[in-house]
Formats: structure tokens, sequence, C-alpha cells
């Protein structure tokens, strides 16, 4: 589902209806842009308001704190989780919802206030709940046509997945677990790390992503990296890890190879259309190594570096984000080394 984009239900809605009955109904989709404008004056702004005062309130019994647990910490504590109980409470009622792409904008935008309140409570000196407790029960829809109704039920739990995903929550409980069954160390198979970062606050075993231990690889061999990709959507995310990591120096640039991911098992089809994108990194923007920017690029790395040596009669590193990824996180825990608390503040799940 990560995929899709529920506002082709919206497209699906319209066409399936007779054009004099969607006439009459007044069914017609509105776009994400256009619902904005109702949900930022009646959802985002009136709870950011309130959150406002409640996060006034919360400085002030902070700034009369000495310590964690006495009475003014508790009582700013239970300010915030009143909030939070607050948006867990919340609905949101669309009396003619059609196929739920308000819905699905009123879901998501809750969820991101939830998330915002969460951090911005962690940066006066609360402990955040990890957990999102706004979900498909906060929002609600009437409609007499049975075909949209079930097209809006499948709308709002794609949004659902879809912001779960994309803010790695299902990998923090994973992740969790995972220490709970006594597991030394996690390999998350995602060069973009999605949910790495949060579960570090949950979890006292070393957690691993794809990209920087790519990077710093490279760095070992070389002093400027490219990065190969498999489409042109992944750019901009990608770019945004080197600057995230202050890499923009020892980076020569990014490239796609237009290669979907259901492709990515064929290793001869992926490695010839890596070579000629990976030989304008090298030969136009200087790259001395490459980094492999997807975990999908199974078997890829060795041949590729050997075509390339031998174009180039010059040994060229390929990396492969998941042995990089995995032999590091075996010397972190023979190290028995975890996430600093310096860092990353112990945080607990929600129910």
């Amino acid at each position: 589902w990560r995929a899709i984009d529920p506002s082709i239900f919206g497209t699906l809605f319209e066409r399936g209806l007779n054009p004099k009955k969607r006439s009459q109904l007044g069914a017609h989709y509105t776009d994400p842009a256009t619902i904005m404008k109702l949900v930022e004056p009646v959802i985002i702004r009136p709870l950011m308001a309130e959150w406002a005062t409640h996060r006034d309130s919360i400085r002030k019994l902070l700034d009369k704190s000495k310590k964690q647990g006495d009475k003014a910490y508790k009582d700013a504590n239970a300010e915030f989780h009143q909030f939070l109980e607050r948006l867990k409470n919340y609905r949101v009622l669309d009396a003619a919802c059609g196929s739920g792409n308000f819905l699905y904008v009123a879901l998501k935008t809750l969820k991101d206030i939830e998330r915002r309140v969460n951090t911005e409570a962690e940066q006066l000196g609360l402990q955040r709940q990890i957990g999102i407790e706004c979900g498909p029960g906060n929002v609600l829809g009437i409609e007499l046509d049975p075909y949209a109704a079930e097209l809006a039920r499948v709308t709002v739990w794609i949004g659902e997945i879809q912001w779960m995903l994309q803010n790695g929550y299902p990998v923090v409980v994973l992740a969790k677990q995972l220490q709970d069954e006594g597991f030394d160390g996690i390999w998350l198979s995602d060069f973009d790390m999605c949910g790495v970062e949060a579960a570090r606050e949950v979890i006292d075993i070393p957690i691993i992503g794809g990209f920087p231990t790519s990077a710093f690889t490279a760095l070992g061999l070389c002093q400027r990296f490219g990065i190969l990709t498999i489409l042109p959507s992944t750019l901009v995310m990608q770019q945004g890890h080197v600057l995230t990591y202050g890499l923009q120096d020892d980076f020569a640039g990014i490239a796609p190879i237009d290669c979907p991911v259901d492709q990515l098992s064929n290793v001869d089809v992926v490695v010839a259309k890596s070579f000629p994108v990976a030989l304008k990194l090298i030969q136009n923007q200087g790259a001395q190594a490459l980094l492999l920017g997807c975990t999908g690029f199974v078997g890829v790395a060795e041949k590729l570096s050997l075509m390339l040596s031998e174009s180039l009669q010059a040994y060229v590193p390929v990396i492969d984000p998941n042995q990089a990824g995995i032999s590091y996180l075996i010397s972190l825990v023979r190290m028995k080394l975890r996430p600093s608390r310096l860092c990353y503040s112990p945080a607990t799940l929600g129910n």
C-alpha cells in the first residue's frame, strides 16, 4: 500500500456512478489541497491553539521542577497526557463522505498533530510517548452509496498504513518485540532507515539502517562517493541523508538506474542497467566509490565492481548496504555498544 495514492478512489467513485445520479447526489471528488482549506481552520488551528495553552502551562511547571518525579514534574506530565487523551478522543465526522478523501486527510492531520505534540513535549523535558493513539477510529463518515462507503473504508486504512510506514512506527514496535525476545542487535533492511531513529529511543540494543554504514564504509576507501538508486522518486530523500550526516563535501552525486523494485531479483538486468549510470557518475561527477541505494540490490556489488574496474583499468569499490550494515552491526554487538542516552532520550510505547 506504500505506493498507492488514495485519491484514485475518488476518481473510481465518480466514474462508477451514472452521470445523472452523480449530479443529483453532488458526488464529486475533492482534491487534498481544497480539503486543507477546511481542515486547517476547523481542525489544525483550534487544536494547536489548545496545545499552545497546555504547552505554556507545562513549561511553567517544569521551570518549578527540581528533579524528575517531583510534584511539578508530575503535574506537567499529567497535563501533557491530558492533551494526548483529548486527541485520542477527538472525532471528525463527514456527513456525506463519498470515497473518504476528507477523512483520509483529517486522519493524517490528527496523527501529524499528535506526533508534533510528542516532539515538543520531549523538547520541554518530558518523556514522549512513542506510540501514536490517533487512528481510523478518530474519523467517522456517513454515506448512502454502499460502493462509496467501502471505498472510504479502504481509503482511511490506506492512510493509516502509509502514515505509520512513513513515520517508522511499525519498526519501533517490532524492534521492541525483538529486544524482548532476546536479540542482541537489529539490521533494518532499508537503505533509508525508516524508523531507526525512533526505535533507538525505545530499545537498548543497536539497530542499524542502510545509508550511514554504507557511506562511512565508502569513505574508508575513497574521498568522494556516489549513489546508485533505483528510481527518480528516491533522489530527494537520499540526497537528504547526505545533508543529515554532513557529507555533502564528500558526495559526488546520485543517479537512478530506472529499475522498479519488482525487477531487482534479476541480477543480470540490474547490473546491465547500473553499469552505464555508474560509469557516468565516475567519469562526469568524480565518484571514486559507489553505494547501492537500495537493500534490494542483492548480488550486484561484486559484479558491478568487476565490470567498472575492467572498463576503467582501476579498482572501483561498490558497497552493498546489506553487507556493510550487517558487518557493522556485528561489530557493535561484539563491542557491547548501544544507543547513547545523551542523544536518544528513553521513551515508552503507548498501549
